[in-house]
């Protein structure tokens, strides 16, 4: 099980595909020595109680601490509901 630190869900931009998903802090699953934020995969379950999150992947990991928790519970959930990550348009 991995630790998430300061999750949250912003945007990730893909060159037209960008994604409202999750990003949090995970040192132990950084590629980066400088840079420690980790996008995981689509979520499959959540406990709010326990704050532990499941993956499609097959990761699990227990959120530390959240950016907003009323925020994060709200999206996750919507997230789980549509098994995917929500597309984004922004205009410019």
């Amino acid at each position: 099980m991995y630790q998430l630190y300061n999750a949250r869900f912003q945007v990730e931009f893909g060159c037209g595909s960008d994604l409202w998903r999750i990003h949090g802090n995970c040192p132990e699953r950084s590629k980066s020595i400088d840079n420690d934020v980790v996008m995981p995969s689509t979520p499959k379950s959540y406990d709010p109680e326990t704050n532990i999150m499941k993956t499609i992947s097959g990761s699990t990991y227990e959120i530390v601490s959240y950016y907003n928790k009323e925020k994060f519970i709200e999206e996750i959930n919507k997230c789980i509901e549509k098994g995917c990550f929500e597309k984004v348009t922004l205009l410019l």
